[in-house]
């Protein structure tokens, strides 16, 4: 089962997507310039992660969509707010 929340982490400076392929974080991807980076962690178990490619394609689609889209809102509100 794969999920896709938006959080905002106290160590960084905006919203990223954490990619979970059950309830293990597999990803995270945030915005860095006009780039999106994407930082992939270790398995819990130390092995390589087994993921099939139609779902892990889906899942990194999923949180570029749902991170560009809160970026786009959180400039929207900070224009609103100045």
């Amino acid at each position: 089962m794969t999920k896709v929340l938006i959080t905002s982490p106290p160590d960084r400076d905006t919203v990223v997507a954490e990619v979970y392929f059950g309830d293990a974080q597999f990803a995270e991807l945030r915005v860095e310039g006009s780039s999106i980076v994407c930082e992939v962690y270790a398995s819990r178990s130390g092995r390589p992660w087994r993921v099939g490619l139609r779902e892990l394609r889906e899942a990194l689609s999923q949180a570029e969509k749902r991170l560009t889209g809160d970026i786009e809102q959180e400039r929207n509100d900070e224009t609103k707010a100045d």
